[in-house]
């Protein structure tokens, strides 16, 4: 990886715009400028050749709209990334007609953030070395000799086979984010909140709920490992778990789909960890199974935890049988959140990391909150592995049932998670 651009980024957050710069040079081989507001930006492209603009809209003194204004003046070629907060339609309107490249919404993941900044970088650099041939004469210091030429070209035909990896990637990531759920269990006296946050563009952990008679039937699973072949076990190990016949108990669903996924996972060498259960609804009852997991909390109302524990393996590391069936009750007030060990990671990786996570689901009001404090931590930070969670809330209160007296399951119309 040897882009070698030069960036300019504009974020008015500091702790926010030292962890893009550091994904910026990490990942996508470029220098990065970093300044605080428009002002600055405007003084660093002066300062020397830039390839592409990164810029928050909104910033103190300069808006990050007055900022490309005044850039397209003087740098008509220079590509810009523009970003926000908010992900309204008027927002990405006025940055259409500042004629920005990409218009990203915070938070944006490391991996989307590097991915379309290589991209633009990467054709500018081109750019800049195509018109700077040109211009030599035979006989200057600069003319093009055909090693130059020649380098010319092989660098030109890495850009176009790049730009088509990186569609390929965005198709794939997009793909993969089409199948995680698009929908919230409706269950009266629960709620519920789930993200996926991976690593790179794609990862290998996945989670899934559906409803069932009287409640709800849900996964979290982590693969070994992440990117391009990790994703790929996780299609698979979820069309594994999403065709179990109903009715088992979650230790019988996992062996069943252990003994599916032996043959693949011996041979690719892999392995997955599964947290499989399924919640009554009608007495707050979570059976379930723990193949290897080992991350999940009981947070009770009061703020009290217990780490649900277990001594089976992952699957793909033993022969499809031996994982305890378990139980847990969500009294009134309590939660249960799973996660991977993206978040373990992220949070320290020591065990107090346990305590600091039963906090935040205690200290937030809603399940979604949970999610969103955890996902701004994420995209602040190069996750060193792929980041899943769910959490399960039982209200403080008594609920309303259906007219027949049983809880009312179905699954939102409103995308949430």
């Amino acid at each position: 990886m040897t882009t070698q651009g030069v960036v300019v980024l504009a974020e008015d957050d500091a702790d926010l715009g030292r962890f893009m710069m550091l994904a910026l040079q990490k990942r996508a081989g470029v220098t990065v400028r970093l300044v605080a507001d428009g002002r600055l930006a405007l003084a660093a492209l002066a300062d020397g050749p830039v390839d592409v603009l990164v810029t928050d809209i909104q910033m103190p003194g300069m808006t990050g709209l007055e900022l490309v204004q005044q850039v397209k003046e003087t740098h008509p070629d220079l590509a810009i990334v523009m970003m926000t907060a908010h992900a309204t339609v008027e927002y990405a309107v006025a940055a259409l007609r500042h004629q920005v490249d990409e218009f990203l919404v915070k938070p944006v993941a490391a991996a989307e953030l590097v991915s379309k900044v290589r991209q633009l970088a990467e054709r500018s650099v081109l750019r800049r070395a195509t018109a700077a041939r040109a211009t030599s004469g035979p006989d200057g210091d600069h003319a093009a000799t055909d090693y130059e030429r020649s380098l010319l070209a092989e660098l030109n035909s890495a850009s176009r086979e790049h730009q088509s990896l990186t569609a390929q990637m965005d198709r794939a990531a997009q793909v993969q984010r089409d199948l995680l759920p698009r929908q919230l269990p409706v269950v009266a006296g629960y709620e519920f909140a789930g993200v996926c946050v991976p690593s790179f563009a794609i990862g290998g952990d996945f989670y899934d709920w559906h409803p069932t008679p009287g409640g709800v039937e849900f996964t979290i699973a982590d693969v070994m490992g992440k990117g391009i072949a990790a994703a790929i076990m996780t299609a698979t190990v979820r069309a594994v778990m999403r065709g179990l016949v109903p009715g088992g108990s979650p230790a019988e669903a996992i062996a069943t789909a252990a003994s599916a996924l032996l043959g693949d996972l011996e041979r690719t060498g892999t392995f997955v960890t599964v947290l499989h259960g399924r919640l009554d609804a009608d007495t707050g009852t979570i059976a379930y199974a723990d193949a290897g997991h080992g991350l999940s909390l009981h947070v009770h109302a009061d703020g009290s935890h217990v780490r649900l524990t277990s001594n089976d393996l992952p699957i793909g590391i033993m022969d499809g049988s031996g994982w305890a069936a378990q139980s847990l009750t969500l009294s009134p007030g309590d939660s249960l959140i799973a996660f991977s060990d993206g978040l373990f990671d992220l949070l320290g990786g020591e065990l107090g990391v346990l305590d600091d996570v039963a906090t935040m689901v205690h200290t937030s009001a809603t399940c979604q909150e949970v999610v969103d404090r955890i996902t701004r931590l994420a995209n602040r930070d190069v996750l060193p592995d792929d980041l899943t969670l769910i959490v399960i809330r039982r209200d403080a209160v008594a609920s309303s049932t259906s007219a027949s007296g049983a809880p009312v399951v179905a699954m939102s119309s409103e995308q949430r998670a």
